[in-house]
């Protein structure tokens, strides 16, 4: 079912609405009557995935016409028709600047109606198709690490397009991988609420943080990978594991460097040190209890290495980024 988020005031208009014989049914199309007012077309935008938005426009509400572009711009709602009690010209120019799709007069034809429905349901067939391309290139790219998927998803211009494709990759992502949930949340990447530099950004370091913990290997020490991102508070000293796996102290250190890139000991402390950040971020668990859970007997050696994978004190990782620091 598609919905339309009809924006109204007039109360003839309404009527003449609620009495197009268009609604439900074979149309697949239903309609949901809110305020004629920019805050309240945002609250509704956000909470709600609209297919098409009604408003009842005139041409020197110069409000409305900018939160109208604003909404088109962060990808609120993809369509837009605006209409009126009277044919206006300027209106109407105006609507074609914010790319709306229609401009209705009253008194409102089904048949129009039904002409836009019908655009509607051609376009949306045509972006499933699109969008699950999308998604699997997206995918693709990032399983294979490729830094150029920041590129290919700058190439997206459909704000709503990538964000159903970066929202289908992580679920994908962290689905395929459990152990993700010991240092990142899957909400923290789904960008419902990003534009777009912020979606690309959040996405960015979602994809970064998974190249850290997962780097490519091959199956001789995917074993070896797997405890550790499922154990990151265990004993993941490197005699340690080589005993618990069976597998030669020395041809670990060795193949592990070779396939990744890292030397073990420094992939150890990224594991710990993201389950750190992971526990600063969402436990109550003070720092130095979180330094004795992760195996760091000193605390200033443990702030050090901290600060030196994040740029910043595990006392000031903590802090909500949204703080206010301002009296």
């Amino acid at each position: 079912m598609y919905k339309v988020l009809i924006a109204v005031s007039d109360e003839k208009m309404i009527t003449e609405i609620k009495a197009l014989h268009v609604w439900g049914g074979s149309s697949g199309f239903e309609y949901f009557l809110t305020e004629n007012k920019k805050d309240k077309l945002f609250s509704d935008l956000k909470e709600e995935r609209y297919d098409l938005l009604i408003v009842e426009m005139s041409a020197n509400d110069e409000t409305l016409f900018t939160a109208l572009k604003r909404i088109k711009a962060e990808g609120l709602c993809r369509r837009i028709a605006l209409c009126g009690s009277v044919g206006d010209l300027q209106t109407a120019r105006k609507g074609m600047l914010i790319g709306a799709y229609e401009y209705f007069i009253s008194p409102l034809e089904p048949n129009d109606m039904i002409r836009l429905f019908s655009r509607i349901k051609k376009e949306e067939n045509g972006n499933a198709a699109s969008e699950i391309y999308i998604a699997d290139e997206l995918l693709e790219l990032f399983e294979n690490r490729n830094s150029s998927i920041g590129e290919y998803l700058r190439t997206i211009t459909d704000i709503g397009i990538a964000k159903n494709a970066v929202k289908s990759v992580v679920s994908d992502i962290f689905s395929q991988n459990e152990w993700l949930d010991l240092y990142v949340r899957e909400d923290q990447y789904l960008g419902s609420d990003d534009n777009n530099d912020d979606l690309i950004e959040k996405f960015l370091s979602f994809f970064e943080i998974y190249c850290k913990l997962y780097p490519p290997h091959n199956e001789k020490i995917h074993s070896v990978i797997d405890y550790v991102l499922f154990n990151p508070e265990n004993d993941l000293r490197q005699k340690t594991l080589s005993e618990k796996l069976y597998i030669n102290s020395s041809y670990l250190s060795t193949m592990f460097t070779a396939q990744t890139d890292t030397r073990f000991v420094d992939y150890i402390t990224i594991v710990k040190l993201h389950r750190a950040a992971w526990l600063l971020r969402n436990t109550g668990m003070k720092i130095v209890e979180i330094a004795e859970r992760l195996d760091y007997k000193d605390i200033g050696y443990f702030s050090k290495q901290f600060k030196k994978l994040f740029g910043i004190t595990p006392s000031g990782y903590r802090v909500p980024e949204n703080y206010d620091f301002t009296i």
